[in-house]
């Protein structure tokens, strides 16, 4: 059970860290010197690839085992998993552009 929530928590940080790192790097919110400058701004979304890198080198062989299981539970795995990766690259392209 324990490995389960360490799964559902590394999973869910990046959804509280992108709009965190999107919202201290915003002028328009964070007024004057408040706004984080271009080093820890570069830090943070360093910081952020590596976690979501992380995620999906240690999801991988969780979505391979499923798969090894049955047909529905990979179509299911691969399903949630592209899903998690379209939401955060719409996060990062959001912040981009």
């Amino acid at each position: 059970f324990d490995e389960w929530l360490n799964v559902l928590q590394s999973l869910a940080l990046p959804f509280a860290l992108i709009p965190t790192l999107k919202l201290a790097q915003s002028h328009a919110i964070m007024t004057g010197d408040f706004a984080t400058g271009t080093r820890w701004r570069a830090f943070g979304w360093v910081a952020a690839a590596a976690i979501i890198a992380l995620n999906i080198y240690l999801l991988l062989p969780l979505v391979l085992e499923l798969a090894a299981r049955g047909i529905l539970a990979a179509c299911l795995a691969y399903a949630s998993f592209g899903l998690y990766l379209f939401f955060v690259g719409v996060l990062v392209l959001d912040d981009v552009y």
